[in-house]
């Protein structure tokens, strides 16, 4: 499934469960587990295609390097699917934020506070989309605050596969 209309259907599965929680609820966590799969499942793929490209990677690249380039091969194979994939999970955290109020006030409006219960799903996916989220955009999370002793081993990489992309092998 394409990620902008995953995107789509999450908008509506958050409109959906701020009117009917017992049907939009259960529709935003499938999407938001489908979301997760789709990325595994591209990360996955990702590895995949680099491994016939190892040797000669582990000959270019430090033992730390190398890990790092696995652990987000997503990004270094597909960037642009793996920015899509971000801004994804970005779309989820951000209706993660305006869901909560809304569903507060519902409960509290129409007096029906076992809508609450349905809270600890939305703090549940934003979690997921914020871990997630931070590791597909690559330069954002080596950029961000606390996070800048990974940047060696991205400038490491990039240097290395732009190299590699100049000589014509590289994307894998």
């Amino acid at each position: 499934m394409h990620v902008r209309t995953l995107e789509v259907l999450l908008v509506f599965a958050a409109i959906t469960w701020v009117a009917v929680p017992e049907w939009g609820g259960p529709a935003f966590a499938a999407l938001v587990l489908l979301v997760v799969l789709s990325i595994a499942g591209k990360q996955r793929e990702a590895r995949r295609r680099l491994l016939p490209a190892r040797p000669s990677l582990e000959a270019q690249l430090g033992p730390q390097a190398l890990a790092w380039l696995f652990r987000h091969a997503l990004y270094y194979v597909e960037p642009v699917v793996s920015r899509a994939w971000a801004t994804a999970c970005g779309l989820i955290v951000l209706l993660c934020v305006f869901l909560v109020p809304a569903l507060v006030l519902r409960a509290f409006f129409t007096q029906d506070f076992l809508t609450l219960s349905w809270l600890p799903l939305e703090v549940v996916s934003f979690l997921v989309a914020v871990l997630l989220g931070g590791r597909l955009d690559v330069p954002v999370a080596v950029n961000s605050r606390g996070r800048q002793g990974n940047k060696p081993l991205h400038d490491e990489v990039a240097r290395v596969l732009e190299l590699r992309a100049v000589a014509g092998r590289w994307p894998p």
